[in-house]
């Protein structure tokens, strides 16, 4: 069996030794870097043992994380794609492209790609409200494994 450590977040120091001691890969979520001294991991720089993805069943989609939050939306963009760019507000098909391509192009053993970030690369799949493509919101008890996939 190939275990993965949910390590992201507020961890005790022991986590990553004791992690690296018994072979566990870890997860790696772009905005959430486990490097203290960044505000976006770099996926071309993850290790090979590592699980990586834009977002999990735990936060925001991609998606709805560019809508929401426009000054980190425009920091990302500009450490990420230069400092003279200008991102939409809108997560348009080529900017879920570029962060697609950004994980399966990382030395990660794995790349995992939430359903609602693969359909963000079709406009067509974007015409729901992006925050109604959350999974779970650990932070809200009565919102808890809701999504289904909308028809189109």
């Amino acid at each position: 069996m190939l275990a993965c450590g949910e390590d992201l977040g507020l961890i005790p120091a022991c986590v990553h030794p004791v992690m690296q001691e018994l072979g566990m890969i870890g997860l790696r979520i772009q905005r959430m870097p486990s490097e203290s001294d960044l505000e976006f991991g770099i996926p071309s720089q993850y290790s090979y043992m590592t699980v990586c993805a834009p977002s999990c069943h735990d936060c925001s989609t991609f998606r709805a994380w560019w809508e929401e939050d426009e000054e980190r939306r425009c920091r990302y963009f500009k450490n990420l794609v230069g400092p003279d760019a200008i991102p939409s507000s809108q997560c348009v098909p080529d900017i879920a492209h570029f962060v697609i391509r950004q994980h399966v192009e990382a030395p990660s053993m794995w790349a995992i790609f939430p359903l609602q970030d693969l359909l963000a690369l079709k406009e067509e799949y974007t015409t729901r409200p992006a925050t109604e493509e959350t999974i779970n919101d650990p932070t809200n008890p009565k919102h808890y494994w809701r999504y289904r996939v909308h028809e189109h």
